[in-house]
C-alpha cells in the first residue's frame, strides 16, 4: 500500500509540524513489554528517503547502531538484482523521534488493532535493525527502479531516548545465531557449487552415507567422515580455474583439509582413523 502525505483537501488534521504535513502508514498495532508498536508495509522507493543513516561520524557511545559496513553492500545489492522474482528480506526495525498517532478502524477486536499511523514529516527515523538492507535497497533502486513499488515490512517503535535505542540494538542482536555453513549449503538452491556438493554427498559412492549434512563440525562419536561444508569448499576449489591456484590453496586451509584437521583435533577414540580420512580428503585438491 502506498504511503501518502495527508493534506487538508484529503482530511482535516491538527498540524503538528510547521507545514502541517505528515506520513500516513497503513498499520497494525501491537504491544510488547507494555509499549505500543506498529507494523506497516512500506514501498521500497520510499525507504532511502524516510530512513536516513547519517551517524558515521559519531563516536560509538553516541550512536544507537553500528557503522555501516560498505563492503557488505555489493553482495546484498546483487542478491536483490539477480533474484527479482524470489528475493526475501526480513522487516526493518525503526524508532521514531516524534509524535505517532494511530487512527484505529473500530473499538473492538481486529478493528481496534488495524488502522492508519500518522507521523509528522519532521520526525526522525532511526533504524535499530536493518541499515544494510536499507542501503542495499537504495543501491538496487538506482539500477532497477521497477522494484520501487514492492514493499518491505517496517516495525515502528517510539523513540524513548538514546539509551533505550542502544538497548534495542543490543537486544535485537543478542540472540542472533548464524546457521551452520553446512545447512546453508544444503538449503541453497541458487548456488551451482552447492548443488554439486549435495549431489556428491547423496550419489557418489565415496561420500554417500559419510557426509554430515547439517553441522559444520563432527562430534567424537560421529560415524561421518566429512561435513557438507567441507565438501562444498573442496568442490569450489576444484572448479576454480588455474589462475586462482593461490586462492585455491588458501581456501583449502579452511575448506576440506582445515575442517577435517579441526574435526580430528576434537575427537577422542578413533582420532587416528579420522586423521587418515583427513589425508584422503587432501586428494580432492589438485
Amino acid at each position: 500500500m502506498e504511503i501518502e502525505a495527508a493534506t487538508p483537501a484529503a482530511r482535516v488534521v491538527t498540524p503538528r509540524t510547521s507545514a502541517g504535513f505528515e506520513y500516513t502508514f497503513p498499520a497494525i498495532r501491537g504491544i510488547q513489554a507494555g509499549r505500543e508498536y506498529y507494523v506497516s508495509m512500506c514501498p521500497l522507493r520510499l525507504i532511502p528517503k524516510i530512513f536516513i543513516f547519517d551517524e558515521d561520524e559519531l563516536s560509538p557511545e553516541l550512536r544507537a547502531q553500528r557503522i555501516l559496513n560498505k563492503g557488505r553492500l555489493p553482495a546484498l545489492t546483487k542478491y536483490i538484482l539477480d533474484n527479482p522474482e524470489d528475493y526475501v528480506f526480513s522487516a526493518l526495525t525503526a524508532s521514531v523521534d516524534g509524535d505517532m498517532e494511530f487512527d484505529h478502524l473500530g473499538s473492538d477486536g481486529n478493528a481496534f488493532r488495524t488502522g492508519q499511523l500518522r507521523i509528522p514529516m519532521d520526525s526522525r527515523f532511526l533504524i535499530n535493525d536493518g541499515q544494510h538492507r536499507r542501503a542495499a535497497i537504495e543501491h538496487a533502486l538506482k539500477e532497477n527502479p521497477d522494484i520501487g513499488n514492492e514493499t518491505i515490512a517496517v516495525v515502528f517503535f517510539h523513540d524513548a531516548g538514546l539509551a533505550r535505542s542502544q538497548q534495542m540494538f543490543a537486544d535485537l542482536n543478542r540472540h542472533a545465531v548464524r546457521p551452520a555453513r553446512s545447512i546453508g549449503v544444503l538449503y541453497d538452491h541458487r548456488d551451482g557449487e552447492a548443488r554439486v556438493a549435495r549431489t556428491l554427498a547423496s550419489q557418489c559412492k565415496v561420500f554417500k552415507g559419510y557426509v554430515e549434512m547439517e553441522k559444520s563440525t563432527l562430534s567424537g562419536r560421529s560415524r561421518m567422515m566429512f561435513t557438507l561444508s567441507a565438501l562444498y569448499y573442496g568442490t569450489q576449489s576444484l572448479l576454480q580455474g588455474p589462475g586462482d591456484r593461490g586462492r585455491r590453496r588458501s581456501r583449502a586451509g579452511t575448506g576440506v583439509l582445515g575442517a577435517h584437521r579441526h574435526d580430528a583435533s576434537r575427537v577422542g577414540d578413533g582420532s587416528q582413523e579420522r586423521a587418515l580420512g583427513t589425508r584422503d580428503a587432501a586428494r580432492l585438491h589438485p
